[in-house]
């Protein structure tokens, strides 16, 4: 699942929330954060940003879908990012 902003990561996990899981089922939730160095705080706040709303995403849906969700944070491209672990984890279906 890729995890951009608050209003399409609601929309997301009201979907996986709906959707019957095979048992084992994993998530991975899964941000990019920019490359662009902007000045030497950014890199750092973002990061923290994107690890905040993912364990908040997180214990969501291990709460409410019993799903097991891990979690990555990487920097770069968005869409790359996002189908090179969907590729690596042979994921059966993105968001």
């Amino acid at each position: 699942v890729g995890i951009d902003n608050a209003e399409t990561a609601d929309l997301m996990t009201a979907a996986i929330m709906r959707r019957e899981w095979a048992k084992d089922s994993v998530v991975m939730l899964v941000s990019a954060t920019s490359d662009e160095i902007l000045d030497e705080i950014a890199p750092v706040k973002q990061i923290t940003n994107a690890q905040e709303f993912q364990q908040a995403i997180k214990r969501k849906l291990e709460d409410q879908t019993g799903l097991k969700v891990l979690t990555k944070i990487k920097t770069g491209n968005a869409q790359t990012i996002l189908l090179e672990e969907a590729e690596t984890l042979r994921a059966d279906c993105i968001f």
